[in-house]
């Protein structure tokens, strides 16, 4: 992919409406970048950096977008869509994640980053801006694919921000709806239809009903996680 970036497009001129062909373009991206990077694994093995072309997701290079993961729980923008720029108002590019979200949601987002790095796991999010004058609240989705990791580089992700038409930057930043974070599955359970329901029934819990205790043991960036809600 050296020397050419994720651009394909001008961005929308209408209103942040969701309209159902707009909620079906935004899916069709997202599935064509997931599609992508599911057709480029081999085996178990994930796709490398060097394996993306921008010509397999030419009708998505609007919302794609790479992210390096140097420092644990944050991403930083190193190839960003026009989507990133509408939303912005601004070139995204060196950029951390975390700008388009609301500081609210900053922890969750970091918690769900390092769980996709170390586990494995894909991270699939619907995604709120609050409403401004005039502009209803938007609605979008982000997908997060983890890469293979090689020796000169850090760990590194492909993604898609899908996003509907824009005439201005929203009013704020974004706030996460819902995150389902699914374990990347070896290729003896891709194509097993319980297999994946089951795991996808476990990502599918709300991570508000998760108490997070702090292990001081545990280096910073690690958790403990009690899903008890009777204890103390």
């Amino acid at each position: 992919m050296a020397g050419i970036g994720f651009g394909g497009g001008t961005g929308g001129k209408g209103g942040a409406g969701s309209e159902p062909p707009q909620a079906f373009a935004r899916h069709a991206m997202i599935q064509e970048v997931r599609g992508y990077w599911e057709a480029l694994r081999q085996g178990d093995t994930l796709p490398s950096r060097a394996d993306i072309d921008p010509r397999g997701i030419k009708g998505a290079l609007t919302g794609a977008f790479l992210i390096e993961h140097n420092t644990p729980g944050i991403g930083r923008l190193r190839i960003a869509g026009m989507n990133f720029t509408d939303f912005l108002g601004m070139d995204a590019r060196g950029m951390p994640l975390s700008a388009l979200f609301d500081p609210l949601a900053w922890p969750r987002l970091a918690d769900a980053l390092d769980q996709m790095v170390q586990r494995p796991a894909i991270l699939d999010m619907q995604l709120e801006a609050e409403a401004g004058p005039g502009r209803p609240a938007l609605l979008a989705r982000m997908l997060l694919l983890p890469l293979r990791r090689d020796e000169t580089r850090s760990a590194m992700s492909l993604g898609c921000l899908a996003l509907p038409p824009l005439s201005a930057p929203p009013a704020g930043r974004m706030m996460i709806r819902h995150l389902r974070a699914d374990p990347v599955l070896p290729s003896h359970l891709r194509a097993v239809p319980h297999a994946r329901a089951r795991l996808a029934s476990f990502a599918e819990s709300p991570a508000p009903e998760f108490r997070v205790k702090p292990s001081p043991a545990a280096r910073p960036y690690l958790r403990l996680v009690d899903t008890d809600p009777d204890h103390p």
